[in-house]
């Protein structure tokens, strides 16, 4: 169980810290994105107000046929994620509805 948070701490951690990276790189982007080299257009004018936590949202489907199955993925992630450290940062998780 300690290596799988390790390895979600992990994968978020690259994930937020290249999301807004203005170099280019890596895999290929889609339509519209930073394909070009340049920052992508959801991050443009962007900047966080904390410098030492790092938030990751999800937007899964909260009503319909897979109510029970979305809410027990969204406590897993929030139990996993929420309120780790990682190095300086604290990660907040927010759960918004689709």
């Amino acid at each position: 169980m300690k290596l799988h948070k390790v390895g979600v701490l992990a994968a978020v951690s690259i994930l937020a810290l290249t999301a807004c990276n203005s170099t280019g790189g890596g895999s290929a982007a889609p339509s519209g994105s930073a394909a070009a080299g340049g920052q992508p257009a959801v991050c443009k004018d962007k900047k966080g107000t904390s410098a030492t936590e790092i938030h990751v949202y999800s937007s899964l489907p909260r009503q319909g046929s897979n109510t029970e199955q979305t809410n027990t993925l969204v406590e897993q992630i929030k139990a996993t994620l929420d309120g780790q450290k990682v190095g300086n940062f604290t990660i907040k998780y927010f759960d918004l509805d689709d």
